[in-house]
């Protein structure tokens, strides 16, 4: 079972890597956000779908072994010994199959409120000029004198131009509040993201302490073997 630890601790590395990436400044995020932005595609959430399956049913099979295992703990020194190695490697196999299962959502949920906010960052710099482009007509044709015949004209043209003016700038409002959502969602996230990070190399340290403690374990049962032959 321990051989399944190696795979995991790789995939909870590509994702960690993945979301250091989202953390990183424009531009360096790019490629992690477009990685993200693909999930919501039909193939792109089946393969998320798929390894999220795969992890979900791996967890079980290693948190079966640690509840069978505490319920026949009992036995002799040498089988006790070994059937606790074997409790250590469920353990852990179980930890890192979590970490990873959590991690894969974090971070495409983070990579999809990042790249939301570039979106409406672009939308609300499309309106801006938009705003800034019927501000000017306006002043334009306020500030010029018509002549009468053309006076109903002129004031229809200013009353739509004014409309429109104030659609944009509502619309404007509503772009400006939805990013200011948007960014604290990926403050919020971030911060998840940060503390998940610290949680695997948490993990990490652990899977290594659990290996010494194995090797001492069956340097010791050795150890004790050779005494009993002698």
């Amino acid at each position: 079972m321990l051989g399944f630890a190696i795979p995991l601790l790789v995939l909870g590395a590509i994702l960690s890597a993945i979301g250091i990436l989202l953390l990183s400044p424009p531009p360096f995020d790019k490629p992690a956000v477009l990685l993200c932005r693909a999930t919501k595609t039909s193939a792109g959430w089946t393969v998320v779908a798929t390894l999220s399956t795969v992890l979900a049913v791996m967890s079980v099979s290693p948190l079966w072994d640690v509840a069978h295992m505490r319920r026949h703990a009992k036995e002799s020194s040498a089988d006790s010994l070994q059937r606790r190695s074997q409790m250590v490697e469920a353990q852990l196999t179980a930890v890192l199959t979590g970490a990873c299962l959590v991690l894969i959502f974090v971070v495409r949920k983070l990579g999809l409120v990042i790249a939301q906010r570039d979106s409406l960052t672009t939308s609300q710099q499309a309106m801006l000029k938009q705003v800034e482009g019927l501000r000017n007509e306006y002043n334009r044709v306020t500030s010029g004198e018509q002549p009468k015949a053309g006076a109903t004209s002129a004031s229809n043209d200013t009353a739509q131009l004014k409309q429109q003016a104030q659609s944009l700038q509502k619309k404007l409002d509503e772009a400006v509040e939805d990013r200011r959502r948007a960014k604290s969602d990926a403050e919020v996230l971030k911060n998840q993201s940060r503390g998940l990070e610290k949680e695997y190399d948490r993990l990490l340290q652990e899977n290594d302490d659990l290996k010494r403690k194995l090797s001492r374990h069956d340097s010791s049962a050795t150890y004790q073997g050779s005494n009993k032959r002698d």
